[in-house]
């Protein structure tokens, strides 16, 4: 009994933390000077300002965290489907920790692309025709072996219920939804995120933002991955 009141308790303090502190964890600071975002807190300070809670049997984001669950998910690029029992999750202890969680991308971009990806940030921007980031997500890359490729591309192809021609092996079919084409056998799609690169050098996305990609994103748009 003790045990499930201290969980309620933690529960209620994160979704206390979360209300009227959610502005500024998806979109960049528009009171920053800095066009680079990459750090806002010191090593000491985040770790002051985040704590660590252990997945439980049974738990899921969204009984964690209540309709705030997909900020813990971006913190961490883990989806629902990758929420294991003993997996180690970082959630804010401090107001200021979300307000401050950095954003990775630069608030403007002079590049001409719709996407920046960083692989070592595992993150992908969106920007509009102006340069001005709108949006980032969480991404899994290619691991080990099945690096994502790196370089300016463009969307050559759209197509909302792909399948893979080469996984599961030796015949393909994996379901990849909301998939765009971006080079040769590489693309952005739906997939598991388990909070590191994990793909065959694809790019995955959570359900709803890879929806939210494909139905704003038009053939042609370019892509810069580093």
């Amino acid at each position: 009994m003790k045990t499930k009141i201290r969980k309620q308790l933690f529960v209620l303090l994160i979704l206390a933390i979360f209300v009227g502190c959610t502005q500024n964890l998806f979109s960049p600071s528009r009171a920053s000077t800095n066009t680079e975002v990459k750090t806002v807190l010191s090593p000491e300070r985040e770790a002051a300002a985040f704590g660590v809670y252990r997945v439980r049997s049974g738990d899921t984001f969204y009984e964690l965290f209540g309709p705030d669950w997909k900020k813990v998910a971006l913190i961490n690029r883990i989806s629902p489907s990758a929420l294991r029992p003993g997996m180690k999750l970082t959630v804010p202890v401090k107001p200021k920790a979300i307000q401050d969680y950095r954003c990775p991308f630069p608030k403007t971009s002079d590049r001409g692309v719709k996407f920046l990806v960083y692989l070592e940030e595992q993150a992908l921007g969106v920007y509009n025709d102006q340069g001005d980031l709108q949006k980032w997500y969480a991404i899994s890359s290619g691991r080990k072996g099945h690096s994502t490729p790196t370089g300016f591309f463009r969307i050559s192809r759209k197509d909302k219920n792909h399948r893979s021609k080469t996984y599961p092996k030796p015949d393909g079919g994996t379901p990849m939804p909301y998939a765009l084409n971006f080079y040769a056998d590489y693309w952005i799609h739906v997939g598991k995120l388990p909070g590191r690169p994990d793909s065959h050098g694809c790019i995955r996305l959570m359900e709803d933002d890879a929806r939210e990609i494909f139905r704003d994103t038009q053939v042609g748009d370019l892509i810069f991955i580093e």
